[in-house]
């Protein structure tokens, strides 16, 4: 069985041209911790409902983009996932300074 693999690009149509020294290998990364200790099975699946509602692939895109702004970073692609049956991730490509016309929003 043969499987066929297309290659999606997002956001970017032509190449970017890279300047100053290093500039593939800085990253900015952060972890979000909630606790809490449920006592009864409602308890802990109503905290579930929480955490996705608060913690979901969209609020965390905007806390990014607002940490992007705040560094003074141009975002230049955004890859974000929500999970069944709970839990979201998002990555962020960004450039230091404001280099490019990549806006947050335009990727979202």
């Amino acid at each position: 069985m043969q499987f066929l693999r297309k290659a999606v690009m997002v956001g970017l149509e032509k190449k970017l041209t890279l300047y100053g020294f290093n500039n593939l290998t800085k990253t900015l990364s952060f972890n979000i911790f909630d606790v809490c200790y449920a006592k009864s099975e409602r308890e802990k699946q109503d905290y579930i409902k929480y955490i996705d509602e608060q913690y979901n692939s969209e609020r965390l895109t905007n806390i990014l983009c607002d940490v992007t702004e705040m560094i003074g970073a141009t975002v230049l692609n955004i890859s974000r996932q929500d999970y069944e049956p709970q839990g979201a991730s998002v990555n962020v490509l960004i450039a230091e300074g404001r280099c490019c016309a990549g806006k947050c929003g335009s990727f979202l």
